[in-house]
């Protein structure tokens, strides 16, 4: 109808869709981080759990220990009184009798102390309504379990890993050229006027690329952070285990001794050596000594 038209349109630029499948990965792999760093936590508190629960066992066998030595050291400081009284032996003796026997009921009071902070650890960690109690029971050796790619801290490393590289394939998959994408209407109010519809396709190339370029080359380097952070966990991870299993050894070696001989050893000693201070065939210092060897 020979008047200008009046255009209307819509257009929309979106990235080549080779981007969109790269971001879907990246996603993906960030959901996996999350979930490898829970994982983790959640075996941190398992840790801190069983190290809380084992002081606890710990403490209460110490403790049943203590009381055994303090009932020897009650009896033999009422032993020293009696003898005191008859003459039998001086005034030093019988003081550091006493002594010794005021000084294994303040460890033995310290034991307690500790064994309620235990306790209380214990309970905070676990957060129940109601406070546990341990039952007693004897301590045993617990075995050094090893598992590498059961490892949460590890695996989160190896997640993370993959993270970085994702998001490094989304930032390369960007060099490629955008499309645009546009929609549009020409009519006017004139007499005799028609609309006409028609669209259009192109892409959307940058003219510098310093940006981009830089981009990819800081994710690089994010990507080899995350390798060498991933590295560095597995051999910390193993120098830890190896650290551990050699402080295993050393402490199964004293246990064993204990359970095989040591423990025979320490009865006699603590039985003989108080039957002959009660029959005066050694002094109150030898006494002494034999128990502390016990």
């Amino acid at each position: 109808n020979n008047h200008p038209l009046y255009v209307v349109g819509v257009s929309q630029e979106i990235n080549f869709p080779t981007v969109y499948a790269a971001q879907y990965r990246a996603n993906r792999a960030g959901v996996s981080v999350s979930q490898a760093a829970y994982e983790l936590e959640r075996q941190r508190l398992g840790k801190n759990i069983t190290q809380a629960y084992y002081h606890v066992v710990y403490l209460q066998n110490k403790q049943q220990q203590y009381r055994f030595i303090s009932d020897i050291y009650r009896k033999f400081s009422r032993s020293a009184d009696a003898q005191y009284k008859q003459g039998e032996i001086a005034y030093l003796e019988k003081l550091n009798a006493t002594a010794k026997q005021q000084q294994v009921d303040i460890q033995q009071k310290q034991i307690d102390s500790d064994l309620q902070i235990a306790y209380r650890q214990l309970n905070l960690l676990l957060q129940l309504q109601e406070d546990i109690r341990v039952p007693f029971q004897e301590l045993k050796p617990v075995l050094l379990a090893r598992d590498i790619h059961d490892n949460a801290g590890l695996k989160l490393a190896d997640e993370q890993l993959r993270y970085e590289s994702a998001l490094l394939d989304v930032e390369r998959n960007l060099w490629l050229p955008g499309i645009n994408v546009e929609v549009f209407n020409g009519t006017n109010r004139f007499a005799n006027a028609k609309s006409y519809w028609g669209w259009q396709v192109g892409i959307s190339v940058p003219l510098f690329f310093g940006e981009q370029k830089a981009r990819v080359a800081s994710q690089k380097h994010s990507v080899m952070m995350a390798g060498y952070s991933r590295q560095q966990y597995e051999v910390r991870y193993n120098s830890t285990y190896e650290q551990l299993r050699n402080e295993l050894e050393k402490y199964r070696q004293n246990i064993d001794y204990y359970q095989t001989s040591g423990k025979q050893i320490s009865d006699e000693l603590i039985k003989f050596a108080t039957s002959s201070y009660e029959i005066g065939e050694i002094d109150f210092f030898r006494y002494i000594q034999s128990l502390e060897n016990a």
